[in-house]
């Protein structure tokens, strides 16, 4: 009796599967590889958003503080490593606690991202 309610219930969850699946098959959701490529930026876009960070952030202080290592278009792809030694690796970066507390969790991100692709190359 026991084994025949167990086919019974393992018949039953085998078709509930197969309809799962068929349904899963026709919709047009994207695969993974898909689904990735949709939500990982170019690198183009991916670079301005990360000035907009350096710039937003970073630059004010700069600005009056170190001149020289003010963050701009042209240079900013050479600098990736040193950001990346400054504000993820030592965490010195961006200084003061007001400005750590301004710089959002997704701006954070968005320069991670472009760090570590700038850095690749």
């Amino acid at each position: 009796m026991r084994r025949i309610i167990f086919k019974t219930f393992i018949a039953i969850l085998l078709l509930l599967l197969a309809q799962l699946w068929s349904a899963y098959q026709y919709t047009d959701q994207p695969t993974p590889a898909e689904y990735f490529q949709l939500h990982t930026p170019d690198p183009e876009s991916l670079k301005l958003a990360a000035f907009e960070v350096l710039k937003t952030h970073c630059n004010t202080c700069h600005i009056t503080d170190n001149p020289s290592k003010v963050f701009t278009l042209e240079n900013m792809n050479k600098l990736a490593k040193k950001i990346h030694r400054q504000v993820f690796f030592f965490r010195r970066m961006p200084k003061g606690k007001e400005r750590r507390e301004k710089i959002t969790a997704k701006e954070m991100a968005t320069l991670k991202k472009w760090v570590d692709l700038a850095r690749k190359k």
